[in-house]
């Protein structure tokens, strides 16, 4: 079976990215899930953001769930 590919050089997902979480594959739905190595949560955003508030909501979300460096 083929991989999918997702596009890096989105804002939400360069993103998040940069601040350490890694692609972890493609949930059921089609949407893009990251993990995070100290966080139990994960992160899923959509494949294809409808409007640019989806991708400013997930940037948010990076925000308030990655653990601050110390």
């Amino acid at each position: 079976m083929a991989r999918r590919a997702y596009d890096r050089k989105r804002p939400d997902v360069a993103f998040a990215i940069e601040m350490g979480w890694e692609f972890c594959g493609f949930a059921g739905s089609g949407h893009l899930q990251f993990r995070h190595p100290k966080v139990a949560v994960r992160l899923i955003m959509p494949a294809t953001p409808s409007e640019g508030r989806g991708t400013k909501n997930s940037i948010a979300w990076v925000k308030r769930n990655t653990p601050r460096e110390e």
